[in-house]
């Protein structure tokens, strides 16, 4: 879309500088035309540019988002093949997909409750549990 936009201002100023191009011709100011041209031409060339820089960073970020969303993918599998349960947290520390594994194993096998939404604090016993392993998940990692 953004590349039409582009390509039909260029269009449209090019078609503007015919026309005063014209006018320049018919008034004999041939330097005037010729700076005229030459801004046009650094114009049209800073506004490919321009295009070009934009849709490459888009392409990078695109490519990164992808790769990240494989790396996750890949670290979930082999959290799978280790661990008996393996949920994600949103933000607010909620439960942010539904896991039968963790239905299973906190009913034991009973009827399955989805825990979708339910914050990973309430599966705590003790409220001292509670605020200590929020404090640790929110503040900054020393670790980089």
């Amino acid at each position: 879309c953004l590349d039409r936009v582009a390509v039909s201002f260029a269009n449209i100023l090019g078609s503007a500088a015919s026309c005063i191009s014209y006018l320049f011709i018919l008034h004999d100011s041939f330097r005037m035309l010729l700076i005229f041209e030459v801004m046009y031409c650094i114009f049209v060339i800073t506004l490919a540019l321009s295009v070009w820089r934009f849709r490459a960073s888009t392409v990078r970020q695109e490519i990164t988002a992808t790769t990240l969303k494989d790396e996750s993918r890949a670290l979930t599998k082999l959290l799978n093949l280790m661990c008996d349960v393996v949920i994600e947290l949103d933000r607010d520390l909620c439960i942010s997909e539904d896991s039968p594994k963790l239905s299973a194993l906190l009913t034991l096998g009973g009827r399955t409750k989805s825990f979708k939404g339910s914050k990973i604090q309430d599966f705590m016993f003790a409220e001292e549990d509670k605020q200590r392993f929020e404090q640790r998940l929110l503040e900054p990692s020393a670790v980089q």
